[in-house]
């Protein structure tokens, strides 16, 4: 019979390869697993952090990093390492929190209100309108310009919508929706660019839905049928019941 200690070891081992793959949303799983089999061990509290901290859970990472360096007295490469991690996630939360008090501010504005609902219901003129005055109040707000990018996106207009798309990236590089929207603003100009983005994406985060989706399309479009399929399964794995996902794989079945 397997010892609880062995099962521990066994899941921390599992987690640091999936975390090695970048399917961080796996690792984390391995990782908490392991810890709830009754050992605690202060490097499973550092990989905890350190997976936590790749996959933008910063609150509960910035908990596991100080948990393993009340653990862990003495100094060695893994102190050295959380004790210069901390400060970025502790400035990732700062970030967070601003953020998160700008889209309130932002929530309670008429003009990016009417420019939701009309973006909604169709009316992209209407919708154009209403975020540029929304803009003239919120000039740095990320959400904003994704939003007015969408807007240009939905007219058609790709040029524009690239301009705001890739403002939105420059007061926020890790916005991963906008670095997807930019892609899709791409494909008229090449796929190059588009698929550039998309793999960016990816890079970050291994279970992007949108991304996975959207580039296994242009894979396709593109003749390299193995990768297509490789990317609609990953996304199939993610969401099972997706529909549009289902029917493409049925190509290769």
């Amino acid at each position: 019979m397997t010892r609880v200690d062995d099962e521990d070891v066994r899941e921390f081992n599992e987690g640091l390869e999936l975390m090695k793959a970048n399917n961080l949303t796996a690792a984390i799983e391995k990782f908490r697993m392991a810890a709830s089999k009754g050992v605690d061990r202060p490097m499973e509290h550092y990989a905890l952090a350190v997976a936590l901290y790749r996959n933008e859970g910063y609150a509960e990472a910035k908990n596991e990093m100080e948990r393993f360096l009340q653990m862990s007295p003495a100094d060695n490469q893994h102190v050295r390492k959380a004790k210069s991690i901390l400060p970025i996630i502790e400035a990732k939360l700062t970030q967070e929190a601003r953020s998160k008090d700008a889209k309130n501010r932002l929530s309670d504005n008429e003009p990016y209100n009417q420019a939701l609902n009309a973006y909604l219901r169709g009316d992209y003129e209407a919708a154009l309108e209403a975020f540029q005055k929304a803009r003239k109040s919120f000039s740095d707000n990320k959400h904003v310009y994704n939003n007015l990018g969408l807007t240009y996106l939905a007219l058609k207009n790709h040029k524009m919508a690239v301009v705001c798309f890739g403002k939105a990236l420059a007061f926020d590089p890790e916005f991963l929706d906008a670095r997807n929207n930019l892609g899709l603003a791409w494909l008229d100009y090449g796929a190059a660019k588009a698929k550039e983005s998309f793999e960016s994406i990816l890079e970050a985060d291994a279970d992007f839905f949108d991304a996975l989706v959207n580039l296994a399309s242009l894979c396709y479009r593109q003749g390299d049928m193995p990768r297509a399929r490789q990317l609609w399964e990953r996304a199939h794995a993610i969401r099972p019941d997706d529909p549009q996902v289902k029917r493409n794989l049925e190509i290769f079945r």
